[in-house]
């Protein structure tokens, strides 16, 4: 039985989405929550897709699962089919879904997505895990940041440091909006003793901000380095070298690091790859029209 998830019925599919996402859950349909399709078959939950409202006309697919039993039904493509009724009819012209790859689902999702008629995945990310050996790397006792620099844990940075950063110009050599160190909590709350910041004759000049993500695991969720005054590559080599040593002070030397960079910057791409990654993945990105051709 398919069914829209509501107040009422949402604890049932708790289980058939992930853990992040459950809170959710507790407020769906409403301004800024959630909308759900679910299936239950004899009572019991078998499947679930569910997207987030953004505001405008946009949604994001979230979570889209479907009990192993009842896999290969057609259930997946109703669930998306009753789910993008309920987006259409919130005024939502456009859902986007972001998954990563280098999973056993991988194959299956692109492949009910193409079938589903969503545009064809491009490349957002690229998703490099870092295990103990690039903690113990001998590039890390040589990188240091030295004067006229100064290195900063993110606790110390003073609400002055970011005013400077807030009355930049907007040109060509400004901040990229998606490296600004405003507006953090949205990933999680920032580890501030593992992010580290660098001031040059009074302003930032560069940051790395971390986020945990597990008890053994640090996000390094936004790098940023002014390229204006030289030396970027080294700077920016001594912040990660700063963020690892702090990171294995306070997690111990066989916790990891999770990085994603942007698939168009290609010269962090390549210094990540050089650096060692136990793994390396994609994030990806497709979008499906609401109100389109039926699936």
């Amino acid at each position: 039985m398919l069914e829209s998830v509501r107040p009422e019925n949402a604890h049932v599919f708790r289980e058939l989405t992930f853990p992040r996402y459950r809170s959710l859950l507790d407020e769906p349909s409403s301004s800024g929550g959630v909308v759900g399709a679910g299936h239950r078959a004899d009572g019991q939950p078998a499947g679930l897709a569910l997207a987030r409202l953004l505001g405008g006309e946009e949604a994001e697919l979230l979570s889209w699962f479907v009990s192993r039993e009842f896999r290969g039904r057609g259930l997946g493509a109703a669930l998306l089919a009753h789910l993008e009724w309920q987006l259409r009819e919130r005024g939502c012209r456009r859902c986007r879904a972001v998954y990563t790859t280098g999973t056993p689902s991988t194959p299956i999702v692109e492949h009910l997505l193409r079938k589903a008629r969503w545009t064809p995945p491009e490349q957002r990310l690229v998703i490099f895990r870092f295990d103990h050996r690039v903690l113990a790397a001998p590039w890390l006792r040589r990188a240091r940041i030295g004067p006229p620099y100064e290195v900063l844990p993110w606790s110390e940075v003073r609400e002055q440091d970011l005013q400077g950063l807030r009355s930049r110009d907007r040109s060509p050599t400004s901040v990229p909006e998606y490296l600004l160190p405003f507006g953090l909590e949205q990933d999680g709350q920032p580890d501030v003793m593992i992010s580290v910041a660098v001031r040059l004759d009074g302003a930032l000049v560069a940051w790395l901000i971390a986020h945990s993500i597990a008890p053994d695991t640090v996000r390094y969720s936004r790098l940023f380095v002014d390229t204006r005054g030289g030396g970027s590559r080294m700077l920016a080599m001594g912040l990660i070298a700063e963020a690892i040593r702090r990171q294995v002070r306070g997690m111990g030397p066989s916790s990891y690091v999770v990085c994603g960079v942007r698939s168009e910057n290609h010269a962090v791409v390549r210094l990540a790859r050089r650096m060692g990654p136990e793994s390396v993945r994609e994030s990806r990105i497709a979008f499906r029209a609401i109100g389109g051709p039926p699936a």
